[in-house]
């Protein structure tokens, strides 16, 4: 950049700036989404802080239940089973993504497997806990609106003024000009965007994070980014459809229409679209599909006594016995472990079958990201804010491994003959080898290969149009 393109860069941008607080409708504008974001905000955050803080709550009390149970044995705990609680992102409050729409609490024993249940927005009236009212989609949904406006004002002020024709004859660079409105326009809708954007500083201050901090530090970074860069696309397409028109009515109506198409209309097609082609089962149709194939297992009375056959053949060689009764563990345990392990992989046949639909859905959607930059950054806030779909799949496997780990250590337990004792202290200390549920969420690295195409759509969304806006050559009057 020359010294010339680069003073008028900066002498349009401080212009641009004088002379949008010498505007008092565009002051009032911004300071009225200012303030209802900051509303927005606040409210969210001490929604989801204190939803947050009651998991782990009773997450903790749970655990107390279960080391002071009195249960005299130790596979008639796997029955008496425990309740584990979905962890909250610290991101949750600048964006909830979907998880007031998913249980936040799974109840663990053997030989059964629940659904997530308990959604946090099931009982719930007040519209704060609606997605909708979020930091996160005011600043991904009426940021470009406020763009819009801004951008259309700054040219049109140029063309109906006739200031932009003088400009251009004395030599300045049409670049330089577009950069510098550009700025302006970016620096003013990020000062107003300061309400939501501050929600990324509360997270250091919680007692309860379940992020480390390096996680954060990126997952935040990237939202800032992608945000900005979102932006920057926007004022590319304003820039370019407004110099480009003669009409300012024109461009500012092709431009709300752009707006609702790639940001209201693209989503639901995409929404619709996926559960066509590939439609998921519900929570109950899952729950049935299951029972279905443990009774059908079961029934088979040959089959039931060849895995017991198997079984015993198996321990007699491990033991070096020659009959059953010789054995040094319980073979009624054995046989509960084996029966726990077969009816694992029915559920895991079930959920391979849920699971590509799901990958289906996920692939229709990256599809849809290519033409709709809002889809692209609500993908790509939800998943680095850990509060989207994939997220709550990976605490509902994350607790289903841990309900196999715990039935099997009991199990084990009762095969081995070992009692929880007499004394509370006993039973105490029994339990507690069983290790409490440590919920974790994915790194942030998973998180970029997840998001690795919405990013890149973001990315390609802002280059493309800001050299698109560059090398627009303006019609004069």
């Amino acid at each position: 950049m020359t010294h010339r393109t680069y003073s008028t860069t900066r002498a349009t941008f401080c212009n641009e700036l004088r002379l949008l607080i010498r505007d008092p409708l565009c002051v009032l504008l911004l300071m009225f989404f200012s303030i209802g974001l900051g509303w927005a905000s606040w409210s969210s955050q001490g929604l989801w802080r204190g939803f947050a803080n009651r998991q782990v709550e009773f997450q903790s009390a749970e655990r107390e239940a279960w080391l002071s149970q009195s249960t005299e044995n130790a596979h008639m705990a796997t029955h008496v089973g425990q309740t584990v609680f979905k962890p909250i992102s610290p991101l949750a409050g600048f964006d909830p993504g979907a998880v007031s729409d998913f249980g936040s609490t799974v109840f663990l024993q053997s030989h059964y497997q629940s659904a997530a249940a308990n959604e946090p927005g099931r009982d719930e009236t007040s519209l704060d806990q609606n997605e909708a009212y979020s930091p996160a989609v005011l600043l991904q949904l009426i940021g470009p609106l406020l763009i819009i406006i801004l951008g259309t004002v700054s040219i049109a002020r140029e063309k109906e003024g006739g200031t932009q024709s003088l400009l251009l004859t004395t030599g300045a660079s049409w670049h330089a000009i577009v950069i510098g409105k550009g700025l302006a326009v970016l620096v003013t809708v990020l000062i107003v965007a300061t309400p939501g954007l501050l929600l990324f500083a509360v997270p250091w201050f919680d007692r309860n994070s379940v992020l480390p901090s390096v996680d954060l530090i990126v997952r935040e970074t990237v939202i800032f980014i992608m945000l900005t860069a979102y932006y920057v696309g926007w004022i590319g397409l304003t820039m370019l459809v407004t110099v480009k028109s003669s009409s300012t009515t024109g461009s500012f109506s092709l431009l709300v229409a752009l707006w609702s198409v790639i940001a209201l209309v693209m989503p639901r097609v995409a929404g619709d679209a996926a559960t066509y082609v590939s439609p998921l089962p519900t929570n109950e149709e899952i729950r049935l599909e299951k029972e279905a194939a443990v009774h059908d297992a079961n029934q088979s009375s040959i089959d039931i006594a060849e895995a017991n056959e198997a079984l015993e053949q198996r321990l007699l060689e491990e033991f070096e016995v020659d009959r059953i009764e010789d054995l040094p563990i319980d073979i009624a345990g054995a046989r509960m472990i084996d029966q726990e392990a077969s009816t694992n992989r029915l559920y895991d046949e079930v959920d391979k079958r849920v699971q590509r639909a799901t990958g289906q859905q996920n692939k229709i959607i990256d599809g849809f990201q290519i033409v709709s930059p809002y889809l692209a950054m609500r993908a790509v806030s939800s998943s680095f804010s850990a509060t989207d779909r994939v997220h709550h799949l990976d605490f509902v496997e994350s607790a289903e491994d841990y309900r196999r780990q715990f039935v099997e250590a009991l199990n084990v337990a009762e095969m081995e003959k070992r009692k929880p004792g007499d004394t509370p202290e006993e039973r105490r200390r029994f339990w507690d080898r069983i290790p409490g549920f440590i919920p974790d969420f994915v790194s942030a690295l998973e998180d970029t290969k997840r998001s690795m195409v919405a990013m890149i759509c973001i990315c390609v969304w802002a280059v493309t149009l800001c050299a698109a806006s560059l090398f627009a050559s303006p019609k004069i009057r």
